[in-house]
Parts: structure tokens; C-alpha cells; sequence
């Protein structure tokens, strides 16, 4: 199966448009009449789930992304009541991005892995995709490394999850996990601080790109926003 730059593009902007209130119904429509091959389910999912002891997740979050069904539209985010104030996140477009306080690891992401490190209780949410909701579209972005300084007083919320290719009819056969999502947002108000979405294709090719509200964060040095060679803004 082959993928133009266009329709992975579009696929990972729908994959981080947090405010987007279009029904999944319709987006798979829309997959189905432009015959797009890539759905990438991951940047919402339903928070209907009770919290679960960290130590159970933390060390083998295989098991959580497992329990996905994508048959019937269910996947899976975990999340976490981590941290306050200052924070910094790094974003490397192949190696991944990683939140930290000073010198703690909050959390971290790949294209292939994803972790929740901070002391806190771990919830395993699962549902469809765009039932769970967190507000403030960050409004920049960067598709190079970058390193984020972001400056709040609010208590941080952050979470993890899988980004899934499921075919294009949404069904499970053949699903495969190509990605993670991995965000900071404000624990309460659910306000994004800056989110980070790691894709890589069949083909070896990296799609990844953070982003960030500018009100918070900065990126120290500048940073590229320029695309990817191939890829359409």
C-alpha cells in the first residue's frame, strides 16, 4: 500500500485537530469518498474508565493498548495527573519527544513506544475517538527538533496513546499501531500546552511534528516551521 504526502499530511492534521467537533461517522465517510488508505485514530478518546494504581500500567503499557477494539471503534489513552508549573518539552522528529521538570522525566513518546514516568496514578481510558475533548488549539508548530520552555503556575495533565492505522474502512483488519500522541494540558480546564504526534510509515518515512499554544511555551533559538520536503502545507 502506498501513501501520498498529501493524504498522510491531512490524516495527521485530523489526528491533532483537538477541537474539531465533526462526528467519526463522518470523517470515515469523507476517508471513504476520497479513497484515503490512512485513518490515524489517537489524538481523542473517550474518558469513560476508572483510574487504575500506577505501578499496573507504568511497566507494562503494552497490555493497556492491547485491550483496544478497533471493530468497534474503541481505543485506548492513558493519562495522568502529573506535575506543576514550568516544563520543558524536547522534539526530535525520529527519536521522539520528552517532558520534563528540571531533571524528572514527566512522560515520553516514539513512534513505537510511550510512557508515563511521573508518581501518579495512571487512568486507562477507552472509547471512540472523539468523545473525550481537550480545548486551546496550540497555534504553532514545528516539523524540526525543538526544544519547548513552557511557563504556567497550573497543575499538568498528560497522556499518551497510540495512533492507529485502521484501514480504510475503520475496521480491525489489519489494524497496526504506526504512531503516539503524547500532549501537556492544563489538569481541569484541559487546555492544551503543547502536544507532540510521532508517525512512521511502512516505508521507513517519519510524519512528525509538535505543537504548541505561544501564549505558554516558547522555543528558545527559533525553530523550523518549515515543511518536510513533499509534504503539503
Amino acid at each position: 500500500m502506498s501513501y501520498t504526502d498529501e493524504q498522510i499530511d491531512d490524516r495527521i492534521r485530523a489526528a491533532v485537530n483537538l477541537d474539531d467537533d465533526g462526528s467519526w461517522r463522518d470523517v470515515r465517510r469523507r476517508a471513504r469518498k476520497r479513497r484515503r488508505p490512512l485513518v490515524l485514530v489517537g489524538a481523542a478518546v473517550l474518558a469513560i474508565a476508572a483510574a487504575t494504581p500506577a505501578l499496573a500500567f507504568r511497566n507494562d503499557l503494552a497490555d493497556l493498548w492491547s485491550s483496544a477494539e478497533p471493530d468497534r471503534n474503541l481505543f485506548t489513552r492513558a493519562v495522568a495527573d502529573c506535575g506543576e508549573g514550568t516544563f520543558s518539552l524536547e522534539f526530535h522528529p525520529q527519536d521522539g519527544a520528552t517532558v520534563r521538570q528540571g531533571e524528572e522525566v514527566l512522560a515520553s513518546a516514539s513512534p513505537t513506544e510511550r510512557t508515563i514516568q511521573c508518581d501518579a496514578p495512571i487512568q486507562a481510558l477507552k472509547g471512540e475517538p472523539d468523545a473525550n475533548r481537550y480545548g486551546g488549539e496550540p497555534d504553532k508548530r514545528s516539523y524540526a527538533a525543538v526544544t519547548l520552555q513552557c511557563a504556567t503556575d497550573a497543575e499538568l495533565q498528560i497522556a499518551v496513546n497510540p495512533i492507529w492505522d485502521t484501514g480504510l474502512d475503520g475496521v480491525a483488519d489489519g489494524a497496526q499501531i504506526v504512531g503516539s500522541t503524547l500532549l501537556v494540558a492544563e489538569r481541569g480546564a484541559r487546555k492544551v500546552f503543547a502536544s507532540a504526534v510521532l508517525v512512521r510509515d511502512q516505508g521507513g518515512r517519519t510524519w512528525s511534528r509538535v505543537y504548541w499554544a505561544s501564549g505558554s511555551c516558547n522555543a528558545p533559538g527559533g525553530y523550523d516551521p518549515t515543511l518536510p520536503p513533499g509534504v503539503a502545507p
